[in-house]
């Protein structure tokens, strides 16, 4: 099942088939989020996709592009859109709190499984929402412990508005980043149900563990920090380069 395609099929004349196929993403979002928020980061990650596969699909293209010997025609192998599962559109959010935790450790993990990418909506970037709350902390718990297991890929992503506040507290505060890592603590993580954490922190301790836990999610956080003070520092170079340029 799926939601959404990825932004190459926005077209006001696409058929059905091009907005819905087997899902190739796993949404993780906390519903404290605003819902724009989450589309936000979707599309961005959609996009994102897009320019990956496309620049994999141009260096690949003498490898998937094959000679027919009874034709002599070529072939092409087009990369797969991207595919959304998302809660809302896919689950039924009125009965899901019926299902025993036995099925979110079988047919859940085998589902993300054969997902296979995750992507996590963190919002706000400073104290991410989805840290702190113990269902979002099941589905990354899952894409972590399948990572090693299965393959399954982990991705955690910020909204825009939330990416030009990192990018704005960068250059005031280089102690405010460090501050954000170190309050990542899963295991303070609550639910409305207690019994819901105490099954969800059993599991978690049995297997990975909270510090294993809590150093995949700060390693993916670091790592797109890193990635947004490089390019915000090249920016600030640039800019300062082409002003010396013009008084000189």
């Amino acid at each position: 099942s799926s939601s959404s395609s990825s932004s190459n099929n926005h077209s006001k004349n696409s058929s059905s088939s091009n907005w819905v196929g087997p899902a190739t993403v796993f949404v993780s979002h906390a519903w404290q989020c605003k819902i724009h928020d989450v589309f936000d980061t979707i599309l961005d990650y959609a996009r994102e996709q897009d320019l990956q596969t496309g620049v994999e699909d141009s260096r690949t293209a003498g490898s998937s592009t094959t000679k027919s010997k009874s034709k002599g025609t070529k072939k092409s192998t087009s990369p797969p859109p991207t595919f959304f599962w998302f809660d809302l559109f896919v689950n039924n959010q009125h009965n899901i709190s019926s299902k025993p935790f036995k099925w979110f450790c079988s047919t859940f993990q085998d589902s993300i499984a054969a997902i296979g990418q995750v992507l996590q909506v963190m919002t706000p970037w400073n104290n991410p929402i989805p840290i702190t709350r113990a269902w979002c902390l099941w589905e990354t718990y899952c894409a972590v412990k399948l990572q090693e297991e299965r393959g399954v890929r982990l991705d955690i992503r910020l909204p825009p508005d939330q990416q030009a506040a990192f990018r704005q507290c960068l250059q005031d505060s280089h102690t405010a980043v460090t501050d954000a890592l170190v309050e990542i603590q899963a295991e303070k993580a609550t639910a409305f149900n207690p019994t819901d954490c105490e099954n969800i922190f059993a599991a978690i301790e049995d297997t990975v563990g909270f510090p294993a836990l809590n150093h995949a999610v700060k390693d993916q956080l670091r790592e797109w920090y890193l990635d947004t003070a490089r390019t915000l520092a090249r920016q600030v170079l640039a800019a300062s380069t082409a002003t010396a340029a013009a008084t000189a």
